[in-house]
């Protein structure tokens, strides 16, 4: 996935900085499906994974999950039909498009609808700086998820505490979703293919109308991309 700017006109602008767009590593989401596999050979396994990508980008995210999913003895047709998401790019929904995944063009924030049974939100969201869509993509997806479901983010290990005294980020996340599941990357990131990020990264679960009272912390090990 792709952090995607909410530009009104749809296009990018100059530089991934300024367009607040950062295609996100494989080896990143291979570290997540690599924690929500469940023990035993994976071409035993036939639980699909249904996922949505509210800021789809080039469909990093959905690239990798569609390939584990091949990995689970699904064929090219069924997993094609298991992976799904929103952008507000034109471009970015056009590519995704070219390579079979069914994303719609919009704006999440306010054009998403409910999600089906059975379907995990995974999303590597844009920040926005003081404009917090880190946060209200957040509380969109957890309004859309059914309760129960899954919404895995990934942000800045520091992103909680950064937001508290603008936003009041942790005192929202208590009342909302109590603590969340974080699970820390074994490595820094690279969103730009110019060396690593200057900090560090997790994938940051909750699942929608549970308040959790005690959070997990976990760094994932090395290798745990390679699944």
């Amino acid at each position: 996935m792709s952090r995607t700017k909410r530009l009104h006109d749809g296009a990018p602008t100059d530089g991934p900085r300024k367009a607040d767009y950062y295609a996100t590593p494989e080896w990143a989401v291979r570290a997540l499906i690599a924690h929500m596999q469940p023990p035993g050979p994976r071409h035993d396994i036939r639980q699909p994974l249904r996922i949505f990508d509210p800021g789809c980008g080039d469909g990093a995210i959905l690239r990798e999950f569609h390939r584990e999913n091949i990995a689970r003895a699904f064929d090219e047709a069924e997993a094609l039909k298991l992976m799904g998401g929103m952008d507000i790019r034109q471009a970015s929904v056009d590519e995704c498009k070219a390579q079979g995944f069914g994303v719609t063009l919009g704006d999440f924030l306010t054009d998403s609808q409910p999600l089906g049974a059975g379907v995990t939100v995974v999303c590597n969201p844009p920040y926005g700086g003081r404009d917090n869509l880190a946060q209200r993509f957040v509380s969109r997806e957890l309004k859309v998820q059914r309760p129960g479901g899954w919404v895995w983010m990934l942000l800045r290990m520091m992103w909680i505490n950064d937001g508290q005294a603008t936003f009041k980020r942790v005192t929202w996340l208590r009342e909302t979703v109590g603590m969340p599941r974080v699970l820390s990357l074994p490595r820094r990131p690279s969103f730009t293919g110019k060396g690593s990020d200057a900090t560090t990264y997790a994938w940051f679960g909750c699942q929608a109308g549970v308040v959790e009272k005690v959070g997990t912390f976990e760094i994932l090990p090395e290798g745990a991309d390679h699944v």
